[in-house]
């Protein structure tokens, strides 16, 4: 349940409390964080060249590229947000002897230094050449190092620390190991160049990530001392995304962060990955097929370690900016500004049905321009923003509200008559609901061991751009396999998980919450506590002994079952449900399965449900206590759905139960 001050709890049993509508606010900040949307700028045929991008600290755009033949050629654009753009400057010739399989890499500080960094033929020397003049003009080569033996660069980046600590220190960071993929993993190099001029040593990370290497990124992490590196490749028949972090202070490198794979069974390959700190750190990368147009992913990474990936449709791989994303020959403009508006004044009545969705009917009154044309609606009020409702009472302390979850429009209906004010009306999805439309490209799999439960789920929500919360329980610590088949919706996959535990998951917030329907009674109606207005109780007949077989993975143990069971009452006969898991990898997880199972039949063996005003806090999966007349027995039920409507002065909750168990 949300907490509510005390106040406005006395203040809702009234018999007929008077709501507030006190905010509804309209947001292109989505689930918690900015999406960017694109706008081209540029668009050219490209080449299909190795290349590189910046932004300038003066604000112009630099591009380098390698051709088949080894040469280096730079060019930038001056005003890339002038309307109309400048034009790009002609192809300058930078350098010949450039190895052609090694991506450059550009980057710059706030002093208007820009560098670049690239691999001689032959993939063991590594040099960089500095402008500071904005790239407009460009340094002598400096060899950064040279690798030795038959080891030999294969993916490389720049970073620097300016923007955090205002010195021009800077990071050379590579990948290299031997010429071609094979059972050797390649390995890690860092080098740093102090504002100075000094050069650092060389330190080598050899840790267990790849066999081969298609892209690299890095960037300074808010404390001015950790990096934090991003690496395109493949490994063991797959290609995948990973990150880890380096501290230049301790010297320390995390394990890898497995952000993204793909099996060579789905044709998909990832490259020019990219680093940009906005409200929270976002990493892009590049991912395609053969069969398929390309896309630029992002994904965010929180406090937590949760990573939230969505994408946007681009024809080439492009290297992500705070304000760009930027191709070989094409360019695009993040749309990052955030914009909100509060239409409290403008609602005319709302159904909130948890965990679904909100249906809000908004009606534009004097404050709003005159005139019955579609036009006359706030442009941001639109499919793909989201709407935060909060809703409340008047207390002795004053208006007291409280928010319902963040909700997505789903739709938008505007209706309007002659002389009659605009309406409009907003169907509104939760996150939960959002999951239900969103189904992964292609399928995943996490084999036994590799993840908790609750890692899963956050996984899978994650999938959808959604954070969760509550995943302490113990019965989240089970490390089971998961697999969401290809065309299975991310909502179906986390269901699916969910009939092994007995926690439930409702929208909370800006994303999604753990509930466990066994925690106790938040709420009393009837007998002096909240106000109930009508009761209704169904009772129905479901299975109450549970067998659950799981089937080993072993080929040695084929033919054999984990065998686990759970019992209710079976005082008057047992009514059996049987149930084979391929997943129970043991007799005790088996029966922890088959106890999950038994606590969702009994809970849907007794519908229910009762009419009252509203109750702020209560929420889906809540267990209250019902009192239906004064002196009878108090019934416990468990919360299966929450039904809100506020219509001209009329202000209703109707909850369904089920039982308490």
């Amino acid at each position: 349940m949300r907490t509510l001050t005390p106040t406005l709890l006395e203040a809702q049993r009234s018999p007929a409390p008077i709501p507030v509508i006190g905010q509804l606010v309209v947001s292109t900040r989505r689930w918690g964080l900015l999406l960017p949307g694109t706008s081209q700028l540029y668009s050219e045929a490209a080449s299909g060249q190795r290349f590189a991008a910046c932004v300038a600290p003066d604000g112009s755009v630099v591009r380098a590229r390698v051709t088949p033949s080894g040469e280096l050629y730079v060019n930038r654009v001056a005003s890339p947000q002038s309307a109309p753009p400048s034009a790009w400057a002609s192809w300058n010739l930078l350098a010949t002897g450039v190895s052609p399989s090694v991506t450059p890499a550009l980057g710059s500080t706030g002093t208007a230094q820009v560098m670049l960094a690239y691999v001689r033929s032959g993939q063991q020397v590594l040099a960089t050449r500095v402008s500071t003049d904005n790239a407009q003009s460009w340094s002598s080569e400096i060899t950064v190092y040279t690798e030795s033996g038959t080891d030999v660069i294969h993916a490389l980046a720049v970073g620097t620390k300016y923007p955090l600590t205002g010195t021009n220190e800077r990071i050379y960071a590579w990948v290299y190991g031997p010429p071609t993929a094979g059972p050797s993993d390649k390995a890690v190099r860092v080098r740093r160049r102090a504002a100075s001029g000094s050069w650092g040593t060389v330190v080598t990370w050899t840790g267990d990530l790849f066999q081969a290497a298609s892209g690299l990124a890095i960037a300074i992490g808010a404390d001015a001392s950790t990096w934090q590196l991003v690496t395109t490749g493949r490994r063991e028949g797959a290609s995948a995304v990973w990150a880890c972090s380096y501290n230049d202070s301790t010297g320390a490198w995390t394990p890898p962060q497995l952000l993204d794979r793909a099996e060579d069974a789905d044709h998909y390959a990832f490259s020019q990955p990219s680093i940009v700190r906005l409200e929270a750190t976002r990493i892009f990368w590049y991912a395609t097929r053969p069969e398929a147009t390309g896309r630029t992913h992002y994904c965010t990474l929180l406090p937590t370690g949760s990573t939230l990936p969505a994408s946007t449709q681009v024809q080439e791989p492009a290297i992500a900016t705070a304000d760009y994303l930027l191709g070989e020959r094409s360019a695009w403009r993040l749309a990052r500004t955030e914009q909100s508006i509060d239409l409290a004044q403008d609602v005319l009545t709302y159904t909130y049905r948890e965990p679904h969705e909100l249906v809000v009917t908004l009606q534009f009154g004097d404050r709003w321009p005159r005139g019955n044309a579609p036009a006359t609606l706030p442009e941001i009020l639109r499919v793909g923003s989201c709407v935060r409702l909060s809703r409340g009472l008047q207390t002795s302390e004053g208006v007291e509200l409280v928010p319902l979850p963040e909700m997505m429009i789903a739709s938008l209906d505007r209706h309007w008559e002659d002389g009659a004010p605009l309406r409009a009306t907003i169907r509104c999805i939760s996150a939960w609901e959002h999951l239900a439309t969103t189904v992964p490209q292609r399928p995943r799999t996490w084999p036994r061991g590799s993840r908790t439960t609750a890692q899963l789920l956050a996984e899978i929500c994650a999938l959808g751009g959604i954070e969760l919360e509550g995943m302490n329980a113990s019965e989240l610590q089970a490390q089971p396999p998961m697999t969401i088949p290809a065309g299975t919706s991310l909502q179906q996959a986390i269901t699916d998980a969910l009939r092994r535990v007995p926690h439930r998951m409702r929208p909370e917030g800006e994303g999604l919450q753990l509930a466990d329907p066994r925690a106790g009674v938040v709420a009393t109606y009837g007998a002096g506590e909240h106000p109930l207005w009508e009761y209704r109780d169904q009772q129905l007949q479901a299975p109450n002994y549970v067998q659950v077989y799981g089937l080993p993975e072993t080929p040695a143990y084929r033919g054999q079952v984990y065998y686990g069971e759970a019992l209710g009452d079976i005082e008057l006969g047992a009514r059996i449900r049987k149930v084979v898991d391929p997943l129970a990898g043991s007799s005790q997880e088996a029966a922890t399965v088959a106890a999950a199972h038994l606590l969702a039949l009994t809970r849907s063996a007794q519908a229910g449900r009762l009419k009252a005003p509203p109750h702020l806090g209560l929420q889906i999966w809540d267990r209250i206590r019902i009192i239906p007349q004064e002196g009878a027995e108090p019934i416990e039920r468990v919360v299966t759905g929450i039904e809100e409507r506020y219509d001209a002065g009329t202000w209703q909750q109707v909850v369904h139960l089920g039982e308490e168990r």
